[in-house]
């Protein structure tokens, strides 16, 4: 994966953009749509973000991902002067964990609109994986094997995310997306990077914080969450005798997230 990006200006935003994506950037206005068309099928439109497949526009003919965001409040216009918007965390994490070899949805494009000094929106646009398949909706009805090979592959995943310094800080069943190649599936990839982190030495709170959040919120049978659990630690080198110590305290976190789920939301979403 090349690591040029051009920089341009159209439409009112300023652009990163790589170059086999620089034409398909230069021939839209990127408003935000109200609705589909043109090519764009919305998947998904929540508070000041949605989101698109634009079918058929990547270079090898597959369909792109497309994101467009906006304020959630004009504390933000502020606040994006000297902090990274939310596309740009995304875009930049997703360069930082590509660079380290760790598998994630390719991104081809990032667009930020800027008015009197403030920010008011941007666009982030990536490869679609095609099917569209994340992990949480995969384990609910693959057979028993294909659902063992998946958690190996997520806790490898996770170990090599880890292990090199980075915190996901919203890691679930639904932000590790299925790619199969030839049918059978292959690898998971890292997506809604935009919390991301990287430190020196991450600490246990930030690795137990990622898993708990995994352990909440992915549905998985408890044989496929002990066979996670072994895999991770194993991954990272620690002894049996220390299992007991380290699923404990992510059973302890996973159990005060549900906590605070039904606090906040008023539903159950305990999956043992």
């Amino acid at each position: 994966m090349t690591d040029s990006w051009l920089r341009l200006d159209h439409a009112g935003m300023r652009w990163r953009v790589r170059p086999d994506a620089e034409a398909r950037v230069r021939e839209r206005e990127w408003r935000r749509p109200a609705s589909g068309g043109a090519g764009l099928r919305i998947v998904q439109s929540w508070g000041s973000r949605v989101s698109a497949v634009w079918e058929g526009a990547a270079a090898d003919g597959g369909d792109l991902f497309v994101k467009w965001y906006g304020l959630r409040h004009f504390g933000e216009a502020l606040r994006f002067v000297v902090t990274p918007s939310r596309p740009a965390a995304e875009w930049r994490m997703n360069r930082a964990l590509a660079a380290a070899g760790i598998p994630v949805v390719e991104c081809l494009a990032l667009g930020e609109r800027w008015a009197g000094g403030l920010w008011r929106g941007g666009v982030l646009i990536l490869k679609a994986v095609t099917p569209p398949l994340t992990l949480s909706a995969f384990l609910r009805t693959a057979p028993e094997a294909e659902a063992r090979r998946a958690v190996e592959l997520a806790a490898d995943l996770v170990v090599r995310f880890h292990a090199q310094g980075f915190c996901h800080h919203d890691l679930h069943g639904d932000n590790l997306l299925v790619q199969r190649h030839d049918g059978q599936l292959d690898r998971l990839l890292l997506t809604d990077l935009h919390e991301g982190t990287r430190h020196r030495s991450l600490s246990r709170g930030r690795w137990v914080g990622d898993l708990a959040r995994l352990n909440a919120y992915t549905p998985a049978g408890g044989h496929l969450r002990l066979r996670f659990w072994r895999r991770y630690a194993a991954g990272r080198g620690w002894t049996r005798a220390q299992d007991h110590d380290w699923i404990r305290t992510i059973d302890r976190e996973t159990r005060a997230l549900w906590a605070r789920h039904f606090k906040k939301r008023g539903t159950s979403i305990e999956l043992y």
